[in-house]
This record gives structure tokens, sequence and C-alpha cells, in this order.
């Protein structure tokens, strides 16, 4: 893992560069289980064992369930082992990388009012590019 010796400037330079060299490697093909209740959207996502995950940013902190499986979460704190059971919280604007260990479920909980899937999306999900700027907004 030659990723990991590198001198990076900031978690999210790491992340960047895990990210491109995972976009040259074959994909799975993933497909979330969405489910819609009244001011709550939550999102059903299998990872297969040996996966890396770059998470998506989002705008808001969310709960998440681990339903199945296990894998090392990395975050600009550190890194953890999580396994089927565990639940947590995701703080706005973070990025994650997950290393599957065994094939995994995983659930999102997130507040909203919107109905459309695509609408849900822009709402919750930050773009890379904007991560700079959101950051700065979280300064006092």
């Amino acid at each position: 893992m030659w990723l990991i010796a590198q001198d990076y400037p900031n978690f999210h330079a790491a992340v960047d560069c895990v990210e491109a060299f995972m976009a040259g490697q074959p994909q799975g093909e993933n497909h979330p289980q969405h489910t819609l209740t009244p001011g709550l959207y939550s999102r059903r996502l299998f990872m297969p064992a040996l996966a890396v995950v770059v998470s998506k940013i989002h705008r808001r902190e969310h709960q998440y369930v681990v339903l199945s499986g296990s894998a090392t979460v990395v975050t600009e704190s550190g890194a953890v082992l999580v396994r089927a059971g565990y639940s947590g919280i995701t703080p706005a604007n973070t990025r994650r990388v997950l290393f599957v260990h065994t094939n995994s479920e995983w659930m999102t909980f997130h507040p909203t009012d919107q109905t459309d899937l695509l609408a849900i999306e822009d709402d919750l999900i930050l773009p890379r590019q904007a991560l700079p700027e959101a950051l700065t907004t979280l300064s006092p």
C-alpha cells in the first residue's frame, strides 16, 4: 500500500489519492436500497468483502448502523474496527475510507422532507470541490 506511506498535506489529500487510485480499479455494481417515510430517508448499502470504499461527504450529521459484516473505518481522527450491531453518528462535512473485511451491509438515516431521490442527494451530499469552503464556514 504505497498510498499509506506517502506524506500528505492533510487527510483530504490522502483520501483524494485513495479515490483516484480506486477509480482506476475494477468497480463492482452498487445498488443501494432507498426507503422514504415522512421526514426520513434511509439508504441500505451492501459492500463486498475486500472492497475499499470512499464515503460521500454529507452536509449534515446523520446516524448509521452496521447491519452485518466488519470493516475498518479511517477518518481524520484515526481508524476503528466496526462490526455488525455497531451504530454511530457521522459528523457533517467528513470523509471516511472503509476497508471492508467481510461482506457488509450498512444503513444510514437522514432527516429530509424531500421525496425525489435526486433532490435528496443534492440536499444531503456536498461535492468534494466544495469541502474547503464548507470547512471554513464551520470555523468561528
